[in-house]
């Protein structure tokens, strides 16, 4: 008997058993957004493009009507006069202005003529923030997000400046917060830590939670994107909520995704508008699971900021895009221009010396400049 005789039985035997064996599919890298995965992709609820560049020019935070405008911040000075960064801002019923400087971490309290105080400072201590985000009124409170998982609440009182209460611990990292008549809604990618600290993601949850008063969530709902990656989903969920106080409704603008999302008070979807050529690098995450921006991206990237309304009829979402040069990397500015009603594009206001509209109603405006130094403008509205 031959050698290839002796070994047939053997190679037919380890040939039907490789033929029974079903293939195994070999992981392959994922490249996010994947268009099936998006809710803008699947639900019949997209916003329509009418570019009405003479509306768009026609409004007062365009340079049409600067009456009565009021300028805060030095390039010199004292720490009341000199702003840093200034990430968020409140008006409140008496009038008077609140800012939150994410740079020295002071809620800075403005009057008619100026700054007239200022409470906080970076740090651990009471009433201090270590990463400030937003700051909103809630019934007769005003709340302060920190990034450290946090919500620190103040007490007002007329005419004076806020006074420290007490800290809630959260239990995820939250990206914005707002106030609504069902209480506190955040915005979050839904990852908690597990029992051994590592995190743990639940991608049903969705990405907006209802807190109650001890910053509990109470109820988790929409989900603009579905993935199973922690990473990739805390990069495409981040963004900034605008919750309105005349009917409830609450609207999203994710700044990576490029869309903005429009949602009953009970949390139902209306509309979804895609930001036209917004540019932003996809994500690679390969069969290991890390998570990256892919290697080959070239152009521009735009990220959406923070939104306001104007009156009850239209939109401003502030859109940064960071362009990269031989010399290096600038950013510009402009502002996007929504109906609220359907989510109609009627498109951008371009001034680059405005970094965001922080608030908008139907007399007036508040516009953050950045260059040359750090500045607040409230333009009033005919």
């Amino acid at each position: 008997m031959t050698a290839l005789a002796r070994c047939a039985p053997t190679l037919a035997l380890a040939l039907l058993a490789a033929c029974a064996e079903p293939e195994r599919a070999t992981p392959r890298e994922i490249v996010h957004p994947v268009a099936e995965h998006l809710l803008s992709a699947n639900a019949r609820a997209l916003g329509a493009l009418r570019l009405d560049s003479a509306r768009v020019q026609a409004l007062p935070f365009a340079g049409a009507d600067e009456l009565g405008e009021r300028t805060y911040g030095a390039s010199t000075g004292s720490e009341q006069d000199v702003f840093g960064e200034i990430v968020s801002a409140e008006l409140l019923p008496s009038g008077r202005l609140l800012l939150l400087d994410a740079s020295s971490g002071l809620i800075r309290v403005l009057g008619a003529t100026g700054v007239s105080g200022v409470v906080g400072g970076l740090g651990e201590g009471p009433g201090e923030l270590m990463e400030p985000t937003r700051l909103f009124s809630h019934r007769d409170s005003l709340l302060v997000l920190d990034a450290e998982r946090s919500l620190h609440l103040f007490a007002m009182t007329e005419g004076g400046l806020p006074t420290y209460v007490r800290t809630m611990p959260l239990p995820f990292a939250v990206e914005d917060a707002c106030s609504t008549p069902q209480g506190v809604l955040v915005l979050a990618a839904p990852i908690t830590s597990g029992d051994d600290g590592r995190p743990t993601l639940d991608p049903s949850r969705g990405s907006l939670h209802r807190l109650d008063a001890d910053g509990q969530v109470v109820a988790s709902f929409h989900v603009p994107y579905r993935a199973t990656s922690a990473t990739v989903l805390r990069s495409l969920l981040a963004g900034r909520l605008l919750c309105s106080p005349s009917d409830g409704t609450i609207t999203i603008a994710y700044s990576s995704l490029g869309e903005v999302h429009h949602l009953t008070a009970d949390g139902e979807l209306v509309w979804i508008t895609r930001l036209p050529q917004h540019s932003y690098p996809p994500l690679r995450e390969d069969p290991a699971g890390a998570v990256g921006p892919v290697r080959d991206f070239r152009g521009p990237i735009d990220q959406l900021g923070h939104l306001a309304g104007y009156g009850d009829s239209l939109l401003v979402v502030s859109i940064t895009t960071r362009h990269i040069t031989e010399a290096g990397r600038s950013s510009t500015h402009r502002l996007g221009i929504l109906q609220r009603h359907d989510g109609t594009y009627l498109g951008d206001y371009a001034d680059e010396t405005i970094a965001s509209v922080l608030f908008g109603t139907s007399s007036q405006f508040l516009l953050y400049r950045d260059l040359p130094f750090p500045t607040v403008s409230v333009r009033g509205v005919r």
